[in-house]
């Protein structure tokens, strides 16, 4: 919420959504501090991270050639040390190909794990999902126990032994403590 999210595009290039997603939301109130969005491929659509509105990502061990997509610019900021992790969204590849061309580690949840507001039809919505990106495995297992468990917003979500519903469980996590 509050922060431009053009996904790429020139159609979007001034947008700033009213609400949260549901995992940023949930990173939030954990205690994170968002402090911006990373580059995609035009609406996250693509291989490698590039668009028309801010351009190409570069690897970050080598910026001539390519981030991998469609969370490159996600992968890129982690790998810097931008960020201590970074969330991303994958269809076909794009939370596992950018953090391995870059160094870092990207886990695709199974389906349900972590929850999103669809905003195509429930179809295409059990193919993608969100998921962690971090440095290492512990802080990727961090984010995943934040983003993961069943929301009413998504009726296809899971809930695993209580993940993500605010009890004192072994996979809740607080950020700040």
């Amino acid at each position: 919420a509050g922060i431009r999210t053009t996904r790429g595009s020139p159609l979007l290039a001034e947008f700033v959504p009213p609400t949260d997603g549901i995992a940023v939301g949930r990173v939030r109130a954990a205690g994170a501090i968002v402090i911006g969005k990373t580059n995609v491929p035009e609406f996250a659509l693509g291989s490698h991270t590039y668009n028309p509105v801010f351009g190409a990502t570069g690897n970050a061990w080598d910026p001539t050639l390519s981030a991998g997509g469609s969370s490159g610019g996600a992968a890129v900021a982690v790998a810097h040390r931008m960020v201590p992790f970074a969330d991303g969204s994958d269809l076909g590849g794009s939370i596992r190909n950018p953090p391995a061309w870059n160094n870092v580690f990207g886990l695709r949840p199974s389906q349900g794990l972590v929850p999103s507001r669809s905003t195509v039809d429930s179809f295409w919505s059990q193919l993608a999902t969100e998921g962690p990106i971090a440095r290492n495995a512990e802080d990727l297992a961090l984010l995943l126990a934040v983003q993961a468990g069943y929301d009413i917003a998504d009726p296809l979500s899971l809930n695993v032994d209580g993940v993500g519903d605010g009890l004192d469980t072994a996979l809740d996590v607080d950020l700040a403590g």
